[in-house]
Order: C-alpha cells, then sequence, then structure tokens
C-alpha cells in the first residue's frame, strides 16, 4: 500500500523540462497507432494561458482530450489522466482527475483535482490542490515530497 500511495503522490511533483507539446503529442498518436492502427485526436488538448503575468502565453496539454480509435482508456485510468504545464522552457506534469485555472486579483491558480491518497484518504475520496507559479516553479501549501 505504502508503494501505491508513494506512486500517486510523485506524479503530483513537477517534473524538469523532459519533452515539449509536440512531442507529447507524437507519442501519444505513436501510442495510438500501436493499438491496432488507431486514429490518434487531440482536439482542445492544447491549451495557451499566461500562467506567470507576464504577457507570454504558456502551454498546457491535457491527456484527458486525447482520443484513439481503437483504445477508450490509452491515456487515463482509475487514477486520472496527466496534464502537462510549459513555463518558461520547464515542464511540470501532474496525474489529475481534472483540473482549472481561477484568477484571484492577478495571481492564475492552478486547481488540481487528485487521487484522494493525496490527501490521506482513501483514492476515491474528494482531493484538490491549489497550485501557484513563483519565480521559477509552482508552489503549494503541501509539503516537499522527501
Amino acid at each position: 500500500m505504502r508503494t501505491a500511495v508513494i506512486a500517486v503522490l510523485a506524479c503530483l511533483l513537477p517534473l524538469s523540462a523532459l519533452a515539449d507539446p509536440d512531442t507529447i503529442l507524437a507519442d501519444a498518436a505513436k501510442a495510438c497507432a500501436g493499438q491496432d492502427n488507431g486514429v490518434f485526436a487531440s482536439e482542445g488538448a492544447v491549451r495557451q494561458i499566461d500562467m506567470t503575468g507576464d504577457g507570454t502565453e504558456d502551454t498546457i496539454v491535457d491527456e484527458a482530450l486525447f482520443t484513439c480509435t481503437t483504445a477508450a482508456s490509452l491515456y487515463a485510468g482509475s487514477g486520472g489522466n496527466m496534464i502537462h504545464v510549459f513555463v518558461n522552457g520547464t515542464q511540470s506534469s501532474f496525474l489529475v482527475q481534472g483540473y482549472e485555472t481561477v484568477r484571484w486579483a492577478d495571481v492564475l491558480i492552478v486547481l488540481l483535482a487528485v487521487d484522494g491518497t493525496a490527501c490521506n484518504t482513501i483514492a476515491a475520496a474528494p482531493c484538490f490542490e491549489a497550485l501557484t507559479w513563483v519565480e521559477d516553479r509552482f508552489v503549494s501549501v503541501r509539503p516537499p515530497m522527501e
């Protein structure tokens, strides 16, 4: 059980620059094609939004909006799906059950619906995290993982 919790929590941690939006889309299309020559679509999956308030558009890639004609659950599972956020050359990826962005005054907040184990409860329980971009990374009230 502890290993499962650690694996879920590890998915909540931002990753250093690993890819770019085009690579993520290409990899997803390749995975779909590998499933009985499926046809991949990503309509609406790439969103542009200024995360930092600097006037530059940043990118969110939401795998929940990926589809494959031959594999209904290729990009998501019971724990959710991945979103990838690209800000100032840095990629942060999160396993989520959904997300929203909201503005509070001049600050953009990313609200993540995550697996309940991130809140020390059962997986199906509602659990949320709020992130803001500060200097060069996302910050949250959740203590950093050790």
